[in-house]
């Protein structure tokens, strides 16, 4: 991501509908294409001919269209509204692109060109301005199942350095009204399988993937604990929480009980 950031930068004054519509096949075209064998490259008009399906099932059973841009990926990308200063997000509505593997993989590519660094905040702040580039991975193609979990799976980069990359698998139901002592242990305890709490980072990651997870958004709702350890206001080591509707990471309150998605390790 270091090397590759700017690509299809949207610089001020050159904000027009098509730098916009193109951001995402400009960074595959020239900048994922120098360094990944890629087979095929599609723009937003012509995903299907990159294998990208036009429906797909959710983890829990719904059938939804394929979002074509961010705000059909998460609307919470273009307007979120929280509870801090400043109480709200924007963000351009850019279109994916997609391109396909050599080895048949087929993805759909969501680029922010300008996502920003981890500044190391210890307070309440929104997960869509890390988030650099976001995929959405189907590992046959048209084919089916076409069923999130199965062969549809999401990839997502945050921050331009520094990056770190998630690919989280959600277990297919969130747990609720946990304590922050609790929180690291319930999904070994609960779903008697190979999961974990997830990170700060696989957090943003369901956020900005939930209608992906669910069409209805609600096995990604409430208010989610992550791994990711703080220092709270009130000196107490706590872990980051998220409440995904918005992409908001929060500092918890003290004594609170929240909700736990898990992932697989």
């Amino acid at each position: 991501m270091p090397a590759l950031n700017g690509y299809g930068t949207l610089t001020e004054g050159n904000e027009s509908t098509s730098a916009v519509d193109t951001a995402a096949e400009t960074f595959v075209t020239e900048a994922l294409s120098k360094v990944l064998k890629i087979n095929n490259i599609c723009d937003s008009e012509h995903l299907s001919d990159c294998g990208i399906p036009e429906k797909y099932n959710d983890a829990v059973g719904g059938n939804n269209s394929m979002p074509v841009t961010i705000a059909q990926l998460n609307p919470a990308f273009i307007s979120a509204t929280g509870n801090f200063t400043p109480n709200s997000y924007s963000a351009l509505n850019t279109k994916a692109a997609a391109f396909e593997t050599q080895n048949g993989e087929s993805i759909l590519l969501f680029y922010n060109p300008n996502c920003v660094a981890s500044m190391g905040e210890n307070g309440y702040h929104y997960s869509q301005p890390k988030i650099c580039v976001n995929m959405i991975y189907d590992l046959n193609g048209s084919k089916g199942p076409n069923t999130v979990n199965k062969d549809i799976g999401f990839m997502t980069i945050l921050y331009p350095t520094d990056s770190v990359v998630v690919a989280p698998i959600p277990w297919k139901q969130k747990f609720t009204g946990v304590s922050n002592t609790e929180a690291a242990g319930v999904c070994t305890q609960k779903t008697g399988a190979d999961y974990r709490i997830p990170t700060k980072e696989e957090l943003a990651a369901l956020s900005a993937n939930m209608y992906m997870i669910d069409v209805t958004g609600n096995a990604v709702s409430g208010t989610l604990y992550s791994s990711t350890k703080l220092v709270t206001s009130w000196g107490d080591i706590s872990n980051w929480v998220m409440l995904p509707r918005i992409g908001e990471w929060r500092t918890p309150s003290a004594g609170a009980l929240w909700d736990v998605l898990c992932v697989q390790r």
